[in-house]
């Protein structure tokens, strides 16, 4: 008889691991805060950022992107601010075709809640003369088109002097949705070039950056929230004016608002989010004197610069609109070429408005295809912004 051990298989004896493996690590902390760490980038030609995410985001998600946008535009720290978000939701429509503003003005729908389709718009326009493709030369027959197909209240401001930027202000404050034709760039940023790629955008809302904490009781009660993220970012779901507040004069009506007036670089350093730039300061300077015909990028200034630090702080106690007082201040806009929000300088939006004095040479080659305005784009579309005004 064998023993026991001989009928035990030598490959079948259990030995002992050589070694125990290691516990897992812990999961690390998250990294600390970055400007850097939050910049992100965008097809040049298309402007569409990579995350999808961005095409539904919610206006406390936008805000937070306009937030991040801000920390690696401006050079200070943005935590010397108290930062307001307001927008209002509104569903992209991309265009077909030389339609830009009947695209911009059917996607007021989302805001004002009236059933109008770009095919109603379109035929409205064509029978009154205002456009023969879809097009439209002339803030005139924007603001009437709007008129007569939502049945709202609409106007005409003129954004080339000092009064009109004031209310540009108040109408972002009110919560009005603005139409405001432009020269956009390949990525549909704002840029200078005389008119000759006129577009048109629907502004719905602001991101404010504001240095004075007292100006925060100016919002109405109950109507901002802290951010989740940032203790200095705030959410505004009311705007700050009432709708039917009209005009508010400044505390120097005579005085360029600051956040339209500071200098804007072509490129600032680290500003660089979803490729759209902002003004890399927060208080004006003195503009550059530059050549209209040297330069097609924004870097140059609008209206009268003379403020003061000083001077601004204490007129600060006597302003009524907040945004009077906000050191700079972002738009949230869309157009028919990309389903995404665009996050601009308003003081870039207001100068490459004011800087459509012509249209582009090709386009009046072919004049039979456009309905152009007898009075050209300067009189009737330079500097113009078309006003729905939204009752709350």
């Amino acid at each position: 008889m064998s023993s026991l051990s001989d009928e035990i298989d030598e490959d079948s004896v259990c030995t002992p691991p050589l070694f125990t493996p290691p516990p897992e690590a812990p999961i690390p902390p998250p990294p600390p805060f970055s400007r850097t760490a939050y910049t992100t980038t965008t097809n040049e030609k298309t402007g569409d950022l990579s995350n999808n995410a961005v095409l539904n985001a919610d206006p406390v998600s936008e805000g937070q992107r306009a937030y991040i946008y801000a920390c690696s535009a401006i050079p200070d720290s943005l935590e010397n601010y108290m930062c307001v978000s307001y927008q209002q939701k509104v569903e992209p429509i991309l265009q077909t075709g030389p339609q830009c503003g009947l695209v911009a003005l059917a996607m007021a729908e989302s805001v004002l809640h009236k059933e109008v389709t770009l095919d109603q718009l379109s035929a409205i326009s064509q029978a009154q003369g205002f456009s023969k493709q879809g097009e439209m030369f002339s803030a005139k027959f924007m603001e009437q088109t709007a008129r007569l197909s939502y049945g709202c209240k609409t106007s005409v401001l003129d954004i080339r002097d000092v009064a009109g930027k004031w209310e540009f202000l108040n109408c972002l404050a009110r919560g009005d949705i603005l139409l405001v034709p432009y020269d956009p760039d390949k990525n549909f940023v704002p840029v200078l070039k005389k008119g000759h790629k006129a577009h048109w955008a629907i502004v719905s809302g602001f991101f404010a950056a504001i240095n004075d904490e007292q100006i925060m009781a100016l919002f109405p009660k109950g109507s901002i929230k802290m951010d989740s993220e940032f203790s200095n970012l705030f959410h505004c779901d009311t705007p700050p004016l009432p709708s039917n507040s009209g005009r508010v004069l400044p505390a120097e009506p005579n005085v360029t608002p600051r956040a339209l007036s500071a200098n804007v670089p072509t490129r600032p350093q680290g500003a660089m989010v979803s490729n759209r730039t902002i003004s890399a300061r927060t208080l004006p300077v003195e503009p550059l004197k530059l050549h209209a015909k040297e330069n097609t990028k924004l870097c140059h200034n609008v209206g009268n610069l003379a403020h003061k630090v000083n001077t601004a702080a204490s007129s600060n106690m006597l302003c009524k609109n907040p945004l009077e007082a906000a050191s700079y201040i972002l738009v949230y806009a869309k157009q028919g070429k990309s389903k995404h929000t665009g996050i601009w300088n308003a003081k870039t939006l207001v100068e490459s408005c004011c800087n459509l004095i012509e249209i582009d040479p090709e386009r009046v080659a072919n004049g039979d295809k456009y309905a152009f305005p007898e009075m050209g784009i300067e009189e009737e579309l330079c500097g113009k912004v078309v006003v729905l005004h939204v009752k709350k």
